[in-house]
């Protein structure tokens, strides 16, 4: 279908919408955890400290919520889990392709927004 309106409207004016995922606090706990080889369990008792909230942070949740501050400050594994989660947390964690537009307007889509053209 994308090659077909792309033939009749032309490449300028037909694109595909992509999303930026970002890794959220207790994701990327879990991933770190993963990662270092520390037992699933142990991971999970560590992520349920995160808050469940829009936006959390782990410099947030070390401020929230005291268990998780205190495990931090007393536990080097939980240290270096957290530190090095906080380098990956706002990090891109993957782009998706969700969707295909096509444009019949007068000009091509760059003129309204920025593109990333690939392959």
């Amino acid at each position: 279908m994308i090659e077909y309106v792309t033939r009749k409207y032309g490449q300028d004016r037909v694109s595909q919408i992509i999303t930026h995922g970002t890794m959220a606090a207790k994701a990327v706990v879990r991933d770190v955890g993963r990662v270092l080889d520390h037992p699933y369990g142990y991971v999970d008792k560590i992520a349920k400290l995160v808050p469940h909230e829009l936006e959390m942070t782990l410099d947030k949740a070390l401020e929230q919520e005291p268990l998780l501050k205190e495990r931090y400050e007393n536990e080097e594994d939980v240290r270096a889990l957290i530190d090095t989660a906080k380098t990956l947390e706002a990090g891109a964690q993957c782009r998706q392709t969700r969707c295909w537009r096509g444009d019949c307007a007068k000009r091509p889509h760059g003129f309204h927004a920025a593109l990333l053209r690939t392959g």
